[in-house]
């Protein structure tokens, strides 16, 4: 970023430009959308965005990074209520506050992930980590019947790094071979395999 915005206008400008931008590689692809169509659809001028970015790169690096940083917050703002839930319905209902999380406003989320999949992004992603990690940790200590797991460690490990590229891979496939309730269910009988069926609350799996 050129220059960090310190006054709220500055601040709604850079935001409305990051938002202009992820609605641009929905409508135009990832290469197709240009500084103009962004520009145009912030209501500024090309000059305003030079203000603040030194090209498009540096724009989608800054709207990815958004994503990101909505996405811990909704783990955190989760994590309360997932606490309480047994093992199976914990991980399907996280899956599916992420699913309707890339789908809202018209699948603004989801039509970036598809259109820039496979992309190389240079985005700060440990936080993504940090949280589900904070997650896990959140819940052993709200259910100690999970603690005496010896593989958790290891399995958490697998969850983390080998599920969230699962996940956006099947968000991002048009055709998936399987329905996202197909895969989160698969998650979810990974996670209720180990450490019993013990039930940390009564509420329901949301499917």
């Amino acid at each position: 970023m050129t220059r960090k915005p310190k006054q709220e206008r500055s601040k709604a400008t850079v935001e409305a430009i990051v938002k202009a931008a992820a609605i641009c590689v929905g409508k135009y692809g990832y290469e197709g959308a240009s500084l103009r169509q962004i520009a145009d659809t912030a209501g500024v001028g090309v000059g305003s965005i030079y203000e603040y970015f030194q090209n498009k790169e540096m724009i989608y690096q800054a709207m990815y990074q958004s994503i990101l940083n909505e996405t811990v917050a909704l783990i955190h703002e989760l994590i309360p209520e997932l606490v309480k839930l047994e093992k199976h319905s914990a991980i399907t209902q996280l899956l599916f506050r992420f699913r309707d999380f890339v789908t809202q406003e018209n699948e603004l989320y989801l039509k970036v992930i598809q259109k820039s999949f496979g992309k190389e992004i240079k985005v700060e992603s440990n936080a993504v980590m940090n949280a589900l990690t904070q997650f896990l940790t959140q819940y052993i200590m709200q259910n100690p019947e999970v603690a005496q797991v010896k593989t958790i460690p290891a399995l958490s490990y697998i969850l983390i790094n080998g599920g969230i590229p699962v996940v956006i891979k099947h968000i991002a496939d048009p055709n998936p071979p399987i329905s996202y309730e197909e895969l989160a269910k698969a998650f979810g009988d990974i996670l209720e395999s180990y450490g019993g069926n013990q039930k940390a609350g009564s509420s329901k799996n949301n499917s």
